[in-house]
């Protein structure tokens, strides 16, 4: 199809512009969904694209720059201190690749094309990454602590609190105001619990403050609702739509293993009117997310999951479960967690799909951008409690040690960053086990509680680190498959 024509694909972590090249090299571009996708953590700061030079700069591709062979002598590239992108290279475009094994000038068309999709960098390269300028603030609000479930790895309380609407509008209010100050380009919002939707009254009235205050500020507000699914009408689920308000919808198993891992306080399973929630959403033009906690009780059906999914056309992300101390032991093997998700990937392979999922698949690590941080608790994230109490983190909300100030501050973030003794969350490079692992800025040395949790102190590795290295190359080779699949090239 392509003979000695140097042609390559790829696939964006995100909406990207039509390429149009005039040039022997042909260029497709396999595009994601618009959806932006959710998880219930802080999100990291993602540093992006690390520098831009002349076009007479010599460039070269990092040590860490991994590629490997795919089918019909194709192969997958991927920079972890790029861009994001995911390119396959048929073997012209591949010899053109190795030309910049020694730094060179951008003598080809097609090199200037890897060069703008982050294989190729300007050299020399910097050892480490820059530091990244946040852009948005983001906040857990935790609107109530009541819950109808009983999921055995949750944050939150078991007190029946909800959030008032003074303190609401004075969190929201301090919000936009500390992102102001602090050059912030907007706010996130993360309604939550216990169960968002038992509080839907102050979640409306706090949509149309945000509302107000972007309007008058200038800021973005991006907001979704993260909830367990069995409350949702109707009503609620075309108000989220009409609102432009992204649904996270938590769903841990099909059928039974649903009902065991979320079941009902009172009694009983959930799974039927998770399902429903799903359809009615879709029903409406609202396309909700699906946040799969993963357990040693579920990690054997994470492919039925997926399934669910695919064959609605909802994204999704895996979260490995984070257990706090005293909590019954939740965590699988690695090896059972790496078996997991290759049963999943798998089921992936064999099912074609238009859009890139490979970025949700393995917990905290995102292959959006490169990042020094694992996410944004204590420096660019707050949680609050229903009082308006503040932690770094909302895993940390049920520890009263841990709210080191309230909405009423009016330095709350200054107060969250400087309470390193509830919570240090040290740069990836800080890491003497990270420091030379060629997937550290995908990772960010993974969540700093767990790993204090786990091994007595936040610069330690992550628990899950055997399970990333394992699964990171899997998951780029399973995107290069799926990107030569769309091009209907024989896999």
């Amino acid at each position: 199809m392509t003979g000695h024509i140097p042609v390559l694909w790829f696939s964006s972590p995100r909406k990207f512009g039509e390429s149009d090249c005039a040039c022997a090299a042909a260029i497709w571009h396999s595009s994601p969904p618009d959806d932006a996708l959710e998880s219930d953590c802080a999100c990291a700061t993602q540093t992006g694209p690390l520098v831009s030079s002349p076009p007479s700069a010599t460039y070269t591709f990092p040590s860490d720059v991994y590629r490997a062979p795919l089918a019909n002598e194709y192969e997958v590239a991927f920079n972890p201190r790029g861009t994001g992108h995911v390119v396959v290279l048929n073997k012209p475009a591949a010899e053109i690749l190795d030309r910049f094994v020694h730094p060179a000038p951008l003598d080809h068309p097609l090199a200037h094309q890897l060069a703008a999709l982050g294989i190729l960098m300007p050299y020399p390269v910097p050892d480490t990454l820059p530091p990244a300028l946040p852009t948005m603030l983001t906040a857990w609000l935790h609107v109530t602590s009541q819950c109808n479930l009983a999921c055995p790895y949750c944050f939150a309380s078991r007190q029946r609190e909800s959030m008032t609407l003074e303190t609401g509008l004075m969190a929201v209010e301090r919000l936009f105001q500390t992102a102001q100050e602090e050059g912030f380009q907007g706010v996130k919002i993360k309604y939550a619990g216990g169960e968002p939707t038992l509080n839907m009254p102050l979640v409306r009235a706090l949509h149309q403050q945000a509302r107000r205050l972007a309007g008058r500020s200038g800021l973005q507000v991006n907001e979704v609702i993260l909830t367990n699914g069995t409350l949702l009408d109707r009503p609620t689920l075309q108000w989220l739509h009409e609102e432009n308000i992204r649904l996270s919808i938590s769903l841990d198993g099909i059928g039974a293993v649903q009902d065991r891992l979320r079941p009902r306080l009172s009694g009983g399973g959930t799974f039927t009117q998770v399902a429903s929630a799903v359809e009615d959403a879709l029903d409406v033009g609202l396309r909700p997310h699906l946040s799969i906690t993963v357990t040693r009780h579920n990690v054997d059906t994470l492919a039925e999951i997926g399934r669910f999914a695919l064959d609605r056309g909802v994204t999704f992300n895996l979260n490995f479960v984070r257990p706090l101390p005293g909590q019954p032991h939740l965590m699988p093997e690695p090896e059972r967690l790496i078996a997991g998700v290759r049963s999943l990937l798998a089921m992936l392979n064999s099912r074609p799909h238009l859009f890139r999922l490979i970025d949700s698949l393995l917990d905290r690590c995102d292959l959006h951008a490169p990042h020094r941080y694992p996410c944004g608790a204590g420096r660019t994230y707050i949680a609050v409690d229903p009082q308006g109490h503040v932690a770094p983190c909302h895993m940390l909300l049920d520890s009263p040690q841990a709210k080191v100030t309230h909405v009423s501050d009016i330095h709350l973030l200054e107060r969250v960053r400087a309470a390193v003794h509830v919570l240090r969350n040290p740069a990836v490079d800080e890491k003497s086990r990270c420091r030379t692992c060629p997937w550290r800025y995908i990772c960010g040395g993974g969540c700093p509680l767990l790993s204090r949790w786990y091994h007595g102190k936040e610069e330690a590795s992550s628990p899950y680190c055997q399970v990333y290295r394992t699964l990171i190359p899997e998951l780029l080779q399973a995107e290069g498959l799926r990107i030569l699949r769309t091009q209907k090239i024989p896999v």
